[in-house]
């Protein structure tokens, strides 16, 4: 049974959400929005890096996937070692890397 099949009446039960989320501060006057949030991933300790192409034969792409969470965690703009090695060194807390090495 999920929480929303339940019969609560008046009485909701409390929820707590934790959300990381990184604060970006806009400094140009002109903006009429002066904060924006992004929210991050929670710590990616083992990562999976492979190819993905929309189609096959198309431009491919870099997907990273947070391996004991099974999601998504970045696609990067191609399949170039440089890219990669410059999102890693932003990542710190990886300690694991398993890479796809079909060609």
């Amino acid at each position: 049974m999920f929480a929303e099949d339940r019969n609560f009446g008046e009485v909701r039960p409390a929820v707590k959400l934790i959300l990381p989320v990184r604060k970006f501060f806009c400094l140009n006057p002109d903006c009429r929005q002066r904060i924006f949030c992004e929210r991050t991933p929670g710590l990616v300790r083992a990562l999976g890096v492979d190819d993905f192409a929309f189609r096959k034969g198309q431009s491919y792409w870099t997907i990273l996937v947070d391996q004991e969470r099974r999601r998504v965690v970045d696609l990067l703009p191609d399949r170039e070692a440089a890219t990669l090695a410059n999102w890693l060194e932003g990542h710190s807390g990886i300690e694991i890397v398993t890479l796809d090495r079909a060609s």
